[in-house]
């Protein structure tokens, strides 16, 4: 019978030595230290420190009488309540154990679209995320493939939402003036970075958790890259360059030779 108690109480968290005491306290209502220690055979400084525990759990008590320290056990029902208070508090943490959980395990994942109409689902994904946008590598002909008019809109729906965005070209361009013109906009370029190069056709944008990778060259292919880790990194990259990059002195001129182009990312 004992060994049955003894595994119910190992399984609610009792150690060995309290398990001791607390029978040793059942079958003698009133004992001392000693006593316990040498009844259930087991060094005093543990018997103590099992007596201490057993009286955090709520499952003894202690008095005084004569100067001396006699501990007595509760009534069984004692353990109900200690198992019970236990069930309370781990109530209580579930919900924060759920929200680790919930940020240790981020979703990831990959997803490849070819076509123009890929590059356009990105900008409705952006002013759906609605968080700021940095982007870098913009081709200058963005504007001819996915169209005036609906980068117009766009723009009106992104500022509209005060989504701001940050640009940085790899080269000097007129366009640069006209976006800083933008509210909720602001334009930089790498002085002295890939002048002689030829232009890039890959456009990389970061929003929130997401990357996404756009290549300006037939075939048309859009890289979804949903990863907190990855965007960071790339943000990261972004934010070192960005920090030495300049703002444009633009003479009239050319500004006014660029002036019909379309802010774009």
């Amino acid at each position: 019978m004992e060994e049955s108690i003894k595994e119910a109480l190992k399984i609610v968290g009792i150690s060995r030595n309290e398990i001791a005491v607390l029978l040793d306290l059942i079958k003698h209502p009133k004992a001392s230290a000693q006593e316990v220690s040498k009844r259930a055979n087991i060094y005093r400084a543990n018997a103590y420190e099992a007596l201490r525990r057993l009286k955090k759990r709520g499952l003894i008590d202690e008095t005084k009488e004569n100067n001396s320290t006699f501990f007595r056990a509760k009534s069984p029902e004692s353990l109900l309540e200690y198992v019970n208070q236990q069930k309370r508090e781990i109530e209580k943490v579930i919900p924060l154990i759920k929200k680790i959980k919930a940020e240790e395990v981020s979703k990831e994942a990959v997803f490849i679209s070819h076509g123009l109409n890929s590059f356009r689902d990105v900008h409705f994904e952006l002013l759906k995320i609605g968080k700021p946008i940095y982007t870098y590598n913009v081709t200058s002909n963005v504007v001819n493939l996915l169209g005036q008019g609906f980068l117009d809109e766009y723009h009106r729906k992104r500022i509209q939402k005060k989504i701001k965005i940050e640009i940085l070209f790899n080269k000097e361009t007129g366009r640069l003036k006209y976006l800083n013109s933008k509210p909720f906009t602001e334009a930089k370029y790498l002085y002295g970075l890939n002048e002689k190069s030829n232009e890039s056709v890959v456009t990389t944008i970061i929003c929130g958790d997401f990357v996404y990778v756009l290549i300006y060259e037939s075939p048309y292919t859009s890289i979804k890259i949903e990863s907190k880790r990855v965007a960071e990194s790339f943000y990261s990259v972004f934010k070192s360059f960005w920090e030495i990059a300049k703002k444009p002195i633009i003479d009239n001129k050319k500004f006014a030779d660029d002036k019909n182009q379309q802010l774009s990312l």
